[in-house]
């Protein structure tokens, strides 16, 4: 789980494989919590709750004074993962306003569908790919915007999506087509067959998979594919050759490609590796 600390709020955003009747219990710190969970089926206990079924879509808001042991059940064999904000007791006013507090001591609890723009912002915050300060910032202020969306209630209307935003559905689409190509690094699949294999069309992909992930599908297969060669350098490899097939890549072609993302050639760095071994 990745955990963050910003602006008052801890996000944590999660993505982990379980087996069917597979069981687990954690402990939730006080204060108030937003979330959704975007993949995986799971029954949860709370105390203050009592038994309630989790899919993808479902999202919960509530507020608790003291420490409270929650059950899990994993109800099939699945990838379970979401996204959840707290607000520490000692941040709630500073961070959501007085208002808020008031509504949550009228309703400290609440249960049920996410909005599309709220489960739209979820994975655009689990698909960040910034990292540092920007990322902390990023997310902080994503965290935020769903925390609104939560205030809406079920039935509120939800505002009209701005111009080139994308759905919960689209954005499903396109981190299912980063999964293929990160499995696929050294052989990807063309853009209008990574359309076809996740269910939309090569223009929506090309345009929505830059919105969400910063980089055009080629430019993010690239980029991935030297990252990925330069950890398998680190990591002790010490021919550029293997290195290169490994990824898909002529070695001269690769040895370019290396040296003008990272500033010097592979060769460079595996004679620096062998030196500092030395």
């Amino acid at each position: 789980m990745e955990v963050i600390d910003a602006c008052g709020m801890t996000v944590m955003i999660d993505s982990v494989p379980v087996r069917q009747d597979q069981r687990w219990e954690t402990i939730i710190p006080p204060g108030i919590w937003f979330g959704t969970v975007l993949e995986g089926e799971l029954s949860v206990r709370t105390e203050f709750v009592g038994d309630t079924d989790w899919g993808p879509g479902a999202t919960t808001r509530f507020k608790t004074q003291q420490a409270v042991a929650t059950l899990h059940h994993a109800r099939k064999d699945c990838v379970i993962s979401g996204v959840f904000v707290r607000v520490a007791p000692d941040h709630m006013e500073a961070v959501i306003g007085g208002d808020a507090l008031h509504l949550l001591e009228h309703c400290p609890s609440y249960m049920g569908r996410v909005s599309d723009l709220a489960r739209t912002v979820a994975w655009q915050m689990r698909g960040c790919t910034l990292s540092g300060p920007a990322r902390r910032l990023y997310l902080a202020g994503k965290a935020l915007e769903m925390m609104g969306e939560s205030f809406l209630g079920p039935d509120a209307a939800t505002p009209a999506a701005p111009s080139g935003t994308w759905s919960a559905r689209d954005i499903e689409c396109f981190h299912a087509a980063r999964s293929i190509l990160l499995a696929e690094l050294a052989d990807p699949p063309t853009v209008t067959a990574l359309a076809r294999r996740v269910g939309t069309n090569a223009r929506k992909l090309s345009q929505g998979f830059a919105d969400l992930f910063g980089a055009p599908v080629y430019s993010f297969v690239k980029g991935r594919r030297l990252d990925e060669a330069k950890r398998m350098i680190e990591a002790g490899e010490t021919s550029v050759s293997r290195v290169a097939q490994s990824f898909g890549y002529q070695p001269a072609h690769f040895s370019t490609e290396f040296k003008r993302r990272f500033g010097h050639a592979p060769s460079a760095l595996i004679g620096r590796n062998k030196r500092n071994g030395d």
